[in-house]
């Protein structure tokens, strides 16, 4: 995963936990900094790809985190960079709650 893959990630996460739905390719694109929404959906595609995302519809929403991902078929080193950056969501999280 790339840094900024994992940056998009990181935002829809937080923002679906936040506001109980799925931001849209122009929210992904603005919190991304980036010139284009092709850009952020160049992005998407590629989580969707590496089973980060799924595709539920067409539109500016159709995306949603996987319930239980089949973790077989994804790479070793993608499965412990995904645990550290789970762990260190989790200390952020921690240090908002305890700064916040």
């Amino acid at each position: 995963m790339t840094p900024r893959q994992l940056q998009a990630l990181d935002y829809i996460e937080a923002y679906h936990r936040e506001n109980r739905m799925m931001p849209s390719l122009g929210e992904i694109q603005a919190a991304l900094g980036l010139a284009a929404r092709s850009g952020a959906h160049r992005v998407v595609d590629r989580l969707i790809a590496g089973g980060h995302l799924i595709r539920t519809r067409s539109g500016a929403r159709g995306i949603a985190l996987p319930a239980h991902p089949d973790l077989a078929n994804v790479p070793t080193k993608e499965l412990e960079t995904e645990l550290r950056r789970r762990a260190m969501a989790g200390v952020r999280h921690q240090l908002e709650k305890a700064h916040g």
